[in-house]
């Protein structure tokens, strides 16, 4: 008999730009962040990737206050990753 296959690993955590998602990227823990349109200078300007934290995935406002648009992309993306697109 073949063993069980393993558990697929934990989905990213996706807080706002706060210390638990520095801390999940300083320790190389997959870390999806919603930003607003207008985000602290750390985050550069319409990048989805930080040189930082090779782990963390940045999500985005396209329009102040649309935090609507920004759940849509982050839903969209939990949706690959769990059909196992290996959206990170």
């Amino acid at each position: 008999p073949s063993a069980p296959a393993p558990p697929p690993p934990p989905p990213p955590l996706p807080p706002l730009d706060s210390a638990p998602a520095h801390f999940a990227g300083a320790l190389g823990v997959p870390v999806w962040v919603l930003l607003p349109k207008v985000a602290d200078w750390r985050w550069a300007l319409g990048e989805a990737a930080t040189p930082w934290y090779p782990s963390m995935r940045l999500f985005r406002q396209s329009a102040r206050g649309d935090w609507a648009g920004v759940l849509g992309d982050v839903a969209r993306s939990l949706g690959q990753w769990q059909a196992g697109a290996g959206a990170s």
